[in-house]
């Protein structure tokens, strides 16, 4: 995945439809990416799966809760899932990240150099991380997402979401690359 794409699809969710105009084209085919990927991860039968169980304490929040779990998840399974150290990994983010901040508008710029700065694909190893999180999620939701409630769910359901954690893998990375053959997705899952 080339830096443009990458830093695209990290910032997706920060880059809106009426800032679209700022970004080259490399940037916004990564944003273009980024929502394919939600697309795929909402109708992904395992995600569905995954998000069931949250849905008594979350609600219409259960898949931002089940995404940021995901991200826990794929850092704490890290060397079983696949064969890129995961500190070479976040390095390697961050610096693309911090390299390519200047193709990004200066309010997503700002936030992409924080989260590059403060090492935030770190954070989400750690449960203390995971809470973190939340609570800062929670200051922008309507509802308060407490990251503490999030964990006890997680832990009541940990058997399922690592059992089907590689089928989930799986099928997003098999539908990615139907839909984008010549990507380079940085890591492989392992056989």
């Amino acid at each position: 995945m080339n830096s443009g794409l990458l830093i695209g699809n990290i910032a997706g969710d920060f880059l809106k439809n009426h800032s679209h105009s700022q970004l080259d084209e490399e940037v916004l085919e990564g944003v273009f990416l980024h929502r394919f990927i939600d697309s795929i991860t909402d109708s992904n039968p395992v995600f569905k799966k995954f998000t069931s169980p949250l849905r008594d304490h979350f609600g219409r929040y259960s898949p931002v809760v089940m995404d940021v779990l995901l991200d826990h998840l794929f850092a704490k399974n890290w060397d079983r899932l696949f064969s890129t150290p995961f500190d070479a990994f976040t390095s390697e983010i961050s610096k693309v990240i911090l390299n390519e901040n200047d193709r990004l508008p200066t309010p997503t710029a700002q936030i992409m150099h924080r989260m590059a700065s403060a090492d935030w694909l770190k954070s989400g190893k750690t449960e203390s991380g995971i809470i973190r999180v939340f609570n800062r999620l929670s200051q922008k939701a309507s509802t308060e997402i407490r990251g503490i409630t999030v964990l006890k769910a997680y832990h009541r359901n940990r058997k399922l979401y690592d059992e089907l954690l590689v089928d989930f893998l799986r099928t997003n990375r098999d539908e990615i690359l139907k839909n984008y053959p010549d990507i380079n997705l940085r890591i492989e899952l392992k056989s």
